[in-house]
């Protein structure tokens, strides 16, 4: 019985690490002795619609869980901003299949093997003084094929909320790292 728990955990952590999941710092104290980040709308260079907005929102909401969120009482000393940029976003199908002549199959992609992708600049400024910084943070999320299009857009689209919480998770968590 001990020997099938190992197993079955063996397999999750498995299952889990393949599917992009991963373990990060949580929380810890921001550089410079901030106390609290405002984080104006991220610049979108992609052509990825509304992505900025969603990651914006998550990291405001990761940084409010971890008490870094203040008012307008806060003084400047104890105040930085995040300056960041969605530089690049993609998605699809990421590997070929071989063709299948004798089946009548002709090339295509594999099952399973779609991933969405998105690459961050961001730093951390308290006025002209840089605090900390990552100049390019590439996260990705699986996400299942579908040969109707509609349902693989929403595979899509729920792999990408899935990645934006991951990506603000990992971006506040290198913030109050040092990393």
């Amino acid at each position: 019985m001990a020997a099938r728990v190992r197993s079955g955990l063996g397999l999750l952590s498995l299952l889990l690490a393949a599917c992009g999941y991963h373990l990060s710092a949580q929380g810890g104290t921001l550089p410079g002795g901030v106390q609290v980040v405002d984080v104006p709308v991220l610049q979108n260079q992609t052509t990825e619609a509304g992505v900025e907005g969603q990651l914006t929102d998550a990291i405001r909401h990761r940084l409010s869980e971890l008490g870094f969120a203040g008012d307008s009482q806060t003084t400047s000393l104890d105040r930085a901003k995040l300056l960041a940029n969605v530089v690049a976003a993609s998605s699809g199908p990421v590997a070929p299949k071989v063709a299948d002549t004798d089946a009548g199959v002709g090339v295509g992609y594999a099952p399973g093997l779609y991933v969405v992708s998105l690459a961050v600049s961001a730093k951390l400024l308290r006025g002209d003084e840089l605090l900390w910084q990552t100049d390019y943070l590439v996260q990705s999320e699986r996400y299942l094929p579908s040969d109707d299009l509609a349902t693989l857009e929403a595979h899509r689209r729920e792999a990408l909320r899935r990645l934006i919480h991951d990506l603000a998770h990992e971006i506040v968590a290198r913030m109050t790292s040092g990393l």
